[in-house]
């Protein structure tokens, strides 16, 4: 069973888009956030490697998890409405690495990390995995720093320039909180590419690399906090 923990505000055409790759499950706001990334799968679960972290602060999203059997582990690092303390789990893992801004992360999940044998890899962007559209090793980024950092590991990057995507509140949205992984090698984006100033070379570089890309629906791109992927 494939599930995707996904903003309880995502709206019902990309829901259906998704449903044909697996179950989507909205997960509430969590009140320690605030809105509207309190609703981003991205600020309240990092996916590192199989396993899934959750803050133990956030009751509503560990009984969804508990209801549908699906395994977790519990951040205890205290989370707040501002920077940085509503990043712990903001963070990701490719090529045997765990990129974030390590000062800030979860302290579970770095342990977690290093049985794992991951390399830390820190950035200065506290927003790592919502400014980072990661499928395998293949990145696309606005934030110079993640590129770098993950040319350095061997990954194929493309840096694009900040903005032109959607996001209620803020000035505009990151990349990585528009796609969500659909499987391992295809990736899915809130919106049309099309509208973006960069979308066909993000969607050629995606291509180039092996990855198939999915819209999931019309519109500009717009930051929904991205979707987490679990296989049960």
């Amino acid at each position: 069973m494939v599930y995707f923990f996904v903003n309880e505000a995502l709206p019902c055409e990309v829901r259906e888009a998704l449903a044909r790759y697996g179950e989507c499950v909205s997960l509430p706001p969590f009140e320690k956030l605030l809105h509207p990334v309190s609703g981003h799968p991205d600020m309240l679960m990092a996916k590192i490697g199989d396993a899934l972290f959750i803050h133990r602060e956030y009751e509503a999203g560990q009984r969804i998890l508990t209801d549908l059997g699906v395994p977790f582990f519990l951040s205890e690092k205290a989370v707040g409405h501002t920077y940085p303390d509503d990043i712990a789990l903001n963070c990701f893992s490719a090529s045997r690495c765990l990129f974030g801004k390590i000062s800030a992360i979860s302290d579970e999940v770095k342990s977690f990390a290093a049985r794992e044998g991951l390399t830390l890899k820190n950035v200065a962007q506290g927003y790592a995995k919502c400014s980072s559209a990661v499928i395998e090793k293949v990145l696309v980024t606005a934030d110079r720093g993640i590129c770098a950092a993950a040319n350095v590991e061997g990954l194929k990057t493309m840096l694009i320039s900040p903005g032109r995507i959607g996001i209620e509140v803020y000035d505009t949205g990151f990349i990585g909180g528009a796609s969500v992984t659909l499987n391992e090698n295809t990736i899915g984006f809130f919106g049309s590419l099309a509208g973006h100033p960069e979308g066909e070379e993000i969607r050629a570089f995606f291509e180039k690399n092996g990855i198939e890309v999915v819209e999931l629906s019309d519109g500009a791109l717009f930051d929904y906090g991205g979707a987490v992927r679990v296989v049960k």
